[in-house]
């Protein structure tokens, strides 16, 4: 697959690669108001969170990298490719007695201009819209690991203030 864009940031595993069940990569769409993509998801029985609002993305392929599906998942949703995409962070969750296993969604950072919005072309889900993160506290129905990832990216400031790192 030829690479589109540049990447920052290396995605280091915090769990051994063969402990995980499975592997996503979800892209945090942000425009110039700071306002976030999601996706409506459709609303059958055979997908996670369905009906739900959600982060573009999608599984990461056996001997395929974080950052190489998510380009891959854009491209095949909204036929999007970002000029760059910068990794924010990874959260790994078990699924407990559902024996999903241990899983882990990396999350990317996907600035877009208002060009690059308007020539978005939506493959897969009900719908799309831009939310403020304070929209996106009020609705209902949000995939929970994604709403955690969002937040995550809007607090980076205050936590590497928190910790005091440079």
């Amino acid at each position: 697959m030829e690479a589109w864009g540049r990447e920052t940031s290396r995605v280091g595993p915090i769990v051994p690669r063969d402990d995980l069940k499975g592997h996503g990569a979800a892209a945090l769409i942000v425009n110039s108001r700071g306002e976030y993509l999601m996706q409506k998801r459709d609303d059958t029985p055979e997908i996670w969170f369905p009906g739900h609002w959600g982060l573009f993305g999608g599984g990461v392929d056996p001997g395929e990298g974080a950052a190489e599906a998510l380009r891959r998942e854009l491209d095949e949703e909204l036929e999007f490719r970002p000029d760059s995409i910068s990794y924010v962070s990874q959260v790994v969750f078990d699924l407990g007695d559902t024996r999903g296993g241990l899983r882990c969604r990396y999350f990317f950072e996907a600035p877009i201009d208002e060009a690059q919005s308007e020539a978005l072309v939506l493959h897969e889900g009900e719908g799309m819209r831009f939310f403020a993160y304070e929209a996106l506290q009020r609705e209902s129905a949000v995939v929970p690991y994604d709403v955690f990832g969002i937040l995550l990216h809007r607090s980076r400031s205050e936590l590497v203030r928190a910790r005091n790192i440079p």
